[in-house]
């Protein structure tokens, strides 16, 4: 990754300007800016690949990045995009899960790279920031297991449609 790293004074602007660190002051922000790395990549170079241990989370300054997901073989590919401000690489924050997904920029990008045991030592130095950022990893969580619900609702609810699609895809 090659471009020039943006000034702390830059990045506690942009951070300031995030909803995620709303009200917080320069001082909050520089202590979790002391634990973040900047990693800036050019239009299709990758953060991090599938297979690859993930030891902690992005959060996007500048560019969009585009996370995809191949569940298994012949099934359709899952692709998300981020824009400043977005979270990504959440199994990074918790544990350091291997990546199911791989991080492509798609134009010039920023991020700040979190490394998963700095993280947790600024929670349990009662960081504002770091509280933030685990709040919004919460909410994401919450909003996956509210998907997977809904996707079980709609297969135990309409049981001869889902039994229909599986005839179809186990047929070569």
């Amino acid at each position: 990754m090659s471009q020039p790293t943006p000034s702390r004074a830059t990045l506690n602007a942009a951070l300031g300007r995030m909803r995620l660190f709303a009200g917080l002051s320069e001082e909050d922000l520089n202590i979790f800016l002391d634990i973040a790395e900047v990693r800036t990549a050019l239009p299709q170079e990758h953060l991090f690949d599938a297979g690859q241990p993930l030891d902690g989370g992005w959060l996007l300054l500048q560019g969009r990045v585009e996370i995809a997901e191949q569940p298994w073989p012949r099934r359709r590919l899952h692709r998300q995009v981020f824009s400043p401000g977005d979270l990504f690489g959440l199994p990074g924050f918790i544990k350091g899960w291997e990546s199911r997904r791989t991080a492509v920029a798609l134009e010039s990008t920023s991020a700040l790279y979190i490394e998963r045991r700095a993280f947790l030592r600024l929670i349990d130095s009662g960081s504002l920031a770091a509280f933030r950022i685990f709040d919004a990893l919460l909410d994401l969580y919450v909003q996956d297991v509210q998907s997977v619900n809904q996707l079980l609702d709609d297969i135990y609810s309409r049981p001869w449609e889902t039994l229909d699609l599986l005839r179809k895809h186990a047929q070569p």
